[in-house]
Formats: C-alpha cells, sequence, structure tokens
C-alpha cells in the first residue's frame, strides 16, 4: 500500500518531508474511500445524526432528484473522474480551461 502511496518526487526532497507527505497522501486516501459511504450511511440510514436545519435543507434540495443517494453520488463520481481525466489529456490551452471549469463544479 504505500508503495501506491509514493511519488517519483519524494526521493528528491528530505525524507522526512517525504514521509509527511505519504501521511498526508494516506489520510486523503482514507478520506477519500470512506467519506461517500458515510454519506450514503448518515443521509440514508441515519437521519438523526444530522442537525435540524441541515437536515431540512438536504430533504428540500432533494426533492426534485429523481435518483436514489447512491446513484447520484455515483453520477458525481464517475462525472468529475471524467472531468479530471479530460483536463489531464487534452493539450495545454484547453486543458487548463478545463481545470478551471472543474475547480468550478468541485466548489
Amino acid at each position: 500500500m504505500i508503495d501506491f502511496l509514493t511519488s517519483a518526487e519524494d526521493r528528491n526532497i528530505k525524507f522526512q518531508f517525504a514521509d509527511l507527505l505519504k501521511v498526508i497522501r494516506f489520510f486523503a486516501l482514507f478520506i477519500t474511500l470512506l467519506l461517500p459511504g458515510l454519506y450514503i450511511a448518515i443521509t440514508t440510514f441515519h437521519q438523526e445524526l444530522i442537525p435540524t436545519e441541515l437536515l431540512f435543507a438536504i430533504v428540500a434540495s432533494r426533492r426534485n432528484v429523481p435518483f436514489p443517494v447512491i446513484f447520484e453520488l455515483l453520477i458525481m463520481e464517475i462525472s468529475l473522474e471524467l472531468i479530471r481525466e479530460s483536463g489531464v489529456r487534452v493539450p495545454s490551452p484547453l486543458g487548463q480551461t478545463i481545470g478551471i471549469v472543474r475547480s468550478f463544479v468541485t466548489r
């Protein structure tokens, strides 16, 4: 697992910083893997954990959505991955524009 979290640039910096970056990458991987499932679990089965005002806002925003939460989350993950890949694969001027659009979409 640590090999997947190692970058080629880690050899060019001090080992303390490289280890810190590995720890940050590990926590980012942990959050990336667990956060979507936690969101689905809380919004679907444990609504009592959400503050009342936030729950009302979530219910109001979900009122007109025809998909279940898990399908909506999968669509979001796939679309963000497609935008990221297109920003990497497209030549530089257009790729930079797609990167800017991606930053607007994720916020």
